[in-house]
């Protein structure tokens, strides 16, 4: 097959040790009277580098990718698909943590059609067997909230993503009720983007047929049965809690605000 597809490039780069240290320091200067310590801020130089050069980072850096990527889309010239719901791995975790946490929630709509989904970003350092796991999770939250919602899985290389394709399958098979659980996986070899979810790359867990990739906005052709997503109204889907005060502020629309007239026509 070839070269596998490097992994997204972070949209920034991780900061060498040198920019970790104090700006006085790097130039050779004493600390100023009257300013505190890094310390004192809680800044500490050891854990800072290992944020920069962290995995997690990576992760999650690649997982904003495909969102970052669909608010691109939504705001081009003559854009017939817009994202409604952008939800964080952190956002997700307080409202279902108790369950599942997955790596990110989101919503798209084109051509008068709406799809929802859960993504699981797979960055190739886990174990396919706890992702396989993750499913009897999500079968749980499916069952708490009556709400059918697929999974989208990423995979870094093809060859993973016909390994967990497997796995997965026999982990979906064994629950008790598999349609609960709607899964597509895709790589970041199957099309020129890595990070394009709108294009033609998703392929349903189950399928053994030559029937192809299929676009982010017709994924509700693969399971026939599944269920409109309801309005999402004030942008918070079903709690798996729903004796539990719904928390925070309301999350808002992922799309920025659009620029001022003044600027539009300059």
């Amino acid at each position: 097959m070839g070269r596998a597809a490097p992994l997204p490039t972070p949209p920034h780069p991780r900061l060498a040790p040198d920019a970790l240290r104090p700006r006085h320091r790097r130039r050779g200067r004493p600390r100023p009277r009257n300013r505190p310590a890094p310390k004192e801020l809680g800044y500490h130089r050891e854990r800072e580098i290992g944020r920069a050069y962290s995995l997690q980072l990576g992760h999650t850096i690649g997982c904003n990718g495909l969102f970052t990527n669909l608010i691109r889309h939504s705001r081009q010239l003559g854009a017939t698909g817009r994202l409604t719901a952008w939800w964080s791995a952190t956002r997700c975790g307080r409202h279902w943590g108790d369950i599942v946490n997955p790596d990110g929630y989101g919503r798209w709509q084109q051509r008068g059609r709406e799809v929802e989904w859960f993504v699981e970003f797979d960055f190739g350092t886990e174990q396919l067997s706890r992702l396989a796991v993750k499913l009897t999770r999500y079968a749980r939250l499916a069952e708490t909230t009556g709400i059918t919602t697929p999974v989208l899985m990423w995979f870094p290389t093809a060859a993973r993503e016909a390994h967990a394709r497997q796995t997965l399958a026999d982990a979906q098979r064994a629950l008790d009720q598999p349609a609960h659980v709607p899964i597509a996986t895709t790589s970041a070899e199957t099309a020129a983007d890595p990070l394009d979810m709108t294009a033609a790359r998703w392929r349903p867990v189950g399928d053994t047929g030559n029937n192809g990739r299929t676009p982010l906005a017709d994924l509700p052709t693969l399971w026939p049965g599944l269920p409109a997503p309801a309005n999402l109204g004030d942008h918070r889907p079903a709690s798996s809690d729903p004796t539990r005060p719904r928390f925070g502020l309301v999350a808002p629309s992922p799309l920025p605000p659009p620029s001022p007239s003044w600027r539009r026509t300059a």
